[in-house]
């Protein structure tokens, strides 16, 4: 049975939600049973139509207590410590505020704040980017009409981004004679595949290489897009079948700690 609007679920309690002069109120019905809400719903109605306002603003929730809600459903534990990073830098702008009293000046007001701080105009957008979502996530739970942020533009990222730097062949040699045998195999991958360094290629597999085929399959990565199939090099083909002989290197992962006599620096 469809639920009426003003009616949602916290958990297994039944909650209502109404809008006087302008200003959304919450009210849980302390019941898992909808009939209940329902009834208490019709009754603040009739209360607000004769003018006795009975309203408890101080159930609604903190923007703190809502980012909580909205990363405790996240899955993945890194974006988990990634969002509780970005929650922490909005409690002393609004944390303790409720969510019906914010609005998209205070977001502007974060933005200026952070600029001032010498964040990157990305570094920012990071960050909006999880009040964003977390501010949709109220939304869909019906605990706002709608978010705060819906006006709240980001920075443009591609006018402030610093073109990609490639390093010269000498300033391969020079780094790659500074590496002991392990790390001159992880330096030669990253040079030539373009991985990232701890999600992707760190956690490349022997299985996940292959030598015929001359590719190597990523098969865990940051996002969907990221799981890929690299070309491989001929100088990066030799040097992981060299490594692949040493018997240090007969292990699940192509960079797994290395045994002491292959620690040794190689200038």
């Amino acid at each position: 049975m469809r639920r009426r609007p003003g009616i949602y679920k916290r958990g297994n309690i039944y909650w209502i939600t109404y809008v006087w002069h302008g200003r959304q109120y919450f009210e849980s019905s302390h019941s898992s049973e909808s009939r209940d809400a329902e009834s208490l719903l019709f009754k603040r109605k009739m209360e607000l139509g004769l003018g006795r306002v009975a309203v408890r603003p101080s159930e609604t929730l903190t923007v703190n207590e809502l980012l909580d809600s909205y990363i405790a459903q996240i899955e993945n534990l890194a974006t988990q410590k990634r969002y509780k990073l970005s929650q922490r830098l909005l409690i002393p702008i609004c944390g303790m505020c409720r969510i019906t009293d914010v609005d998209a000046f205070t977001f502007d007001r974060f933005k200026d704040f952070r600029i001032k701080e010498g964040v990157s105009p990305a570094g920012v957008n990071r960050d909006i980017a999880v009040y964003r979502a977390a501010f949709n996530f109220a939304v869909e739970r019906r605990l706002l009409t709608h978010s705060p942020l819906d006006g709240v533009k980001l920075f443009d990222e591609e006018k402030n981004r610093k073109a990609p730097r490639v390093l010269s062949f000498a300033e391969e040699q020079r780094i790659l004679m500074c590496c002991d045998v392990r790390l001159r195999l992880i330096v030669t991958v990253l040079l030539y595949t373009g991985m990232r360094v701890g999600i992707e290629a760190l956690r490349i597999k022997w299985t996940d290489v292959d030598f015929e085929e001359a590719v190597i399959i990523v098969a865990q990565s940051k996002t969907a897009a990221g799981l890929r199939a690299l070309p491989m090099t001929g100088f990066v083909a030799s040097e992981l079948q060299k490594a692949r002989r040493h018997k240090w290197n007969i292990r699940v992962r192509l960079f797994q700690p290395a045994t002491p006599e292959y620690t040794h620096p190689q200038r």
